[in-house]
């Protein structure tokens, strides 16, 4: 096993390394973490041993990629700085609902297998919280940034007053 993973450049090597994660996704999802050697992702992507453990360290590097590529698809489609500057906030707060309801559809079967483990394994819901972090702090930063158009009525923050916001703001 390398010491150092590589970071594939050429279209093949992307492609290898896509279909190990590829078959590990549907390994996963199908037979669970802890079932699935790195062996038979290897088989299932059709490369070699050696060429897995030279993208991945292991089959735990594997597992974080894929819980990476799920959080940063919720990510890319809760881009709010691109609406225009006359959509109503509750627009907004329905777009980011309708967008986490869809990120659900993706990568569903993974998605039951991820919770799951989460909670049972302590590493493995470390390693899932730095993502749920991300996708907190996106958040944050979204109110943060816009914070002149939300304006909270209740001491525990159930409903929101909409401002029009100034120009070129959300």
């Amino acid at each position: 096993m390398p010491e150092e993973v590589r970071i594939p450049k050429q279209k093949r090597s992307i492609e290898k390394k896509e279909a190990v994660k590829n078959a590990a996704l549907e390994l996963f999802s199908t037979g669970g973490y802890h079932k699935t050697t790195t062996n038979e992702i290897a088989k299932k992507a059709g490369v070699s041993i050696g060429t897995l453990y030279s993208y991945f360290p292991d089959k735990r590097a594997i597992y974080d990629e894929l819980v990476g590529d799920l959080y940063r698809t919720t990510l890319a489609e809760a881009n709010f700085s691109e609406f225009p500057e006359d959509v109503p906030v509750w627009q907004l707060i329905r777009g980011y609902v309708a967008m986490v309801l869809h990120s659900h559809e993706y990568m569903t079967a993974f998605q039951m297998e991820m919770s799951a483990l989460s909670m049972q394994d302590p590493e493995l819901h470390e390693l899932e919280g730095k993502y749920r972090m991300q996708v907190g702090g996106a958040l944050l930063r979204m109110f943060q940034e816009n914070r002149e158009i939300f304006r909270i009525s209740d001491s525990i923050g159930k409903t929101f007053r909409t401002h029009k916001p100034r120009k070129g703001r959300i």
